[in-house]
């Protein structure tokens, strides 16, 4: 005889008082459903302000976009790295170059089309070259912190690089670059 165990539906209010109040009222109305009804993400969408829902589809977008830039400079820095073709941190540079011209091609054509303006190609693309150059700081960070200052192997950089990066890049991409 199995018994059933009931899981309390906890407010999204509760866990996340600082949200947006729009996201706030959309989750706890879908919490409040009956258990077994499917949400409609059109339902969830429809809730929210206009801001937040192109908010959440640049960052939706930003995902692929941004997950299949960092798949490329990690697998670049990989390549070179854990096959001692060059330095860890050399390995950093090449994947950042590549990377980089990748990058501002998808991210300025699809995750953030339609935000902000494009008029002023230098001013857009030497904001993104500052961006890029904080990225390219805090991953060469990760790999000095790792493998030279702690001496682990070359893959200890890799989570923070494709994790805490592209978080901060994100954040300054929207707000500075095509904001």
């Amino acid at each position: 005889h199995r018994q059933s165990m009931r899981i309390p539906l906890v407010s999204f209010t509760a866990l996340f008082p600082l949200a947006p109040e729009s996201i706030r009222h959309a989750l706890d109305s879908s919490a409040s459903r009956k258990q077994g009804h499917q949400l409609n993400p059109r339902d969830f969408l429809a809730r929210l302000d206009p801001h937040h829902v192109e908010l959440i589809g640049q960052l939706v977008r930003y995902v692929f976009t941004g997950g299949l830039v960092t798949l490329v400079h990690l697998g670049i820095y990989w390549g070179l790295a854990a096959h001692h073709v060059v330095s860890p941190q050399i390995a950093n540079i090449c994947a950042q170059a590549v990377s980089t011209t990748l990058g501002y091609n998808l991210h300025s054509r699809w995750s953030f089309r339609g935000h902000g303006t494009r008029d002023n190609l230098a001013r857009t693309g030497g904001r993104f070259l500052v961006v890029t150059a904080i990225g390219f700081g805090l991953n060469s960070f990760w790999v000095w912190l790792f493998t030279a200052l702690l001496h682990g192997a070359v893959w200890w950089p890799m989570p923070a690089m494709a994790i805490a990066t592209p978080l901060i890049v994100f954040w300054l991409n929207r707000r500075w670059v095509f904001g």
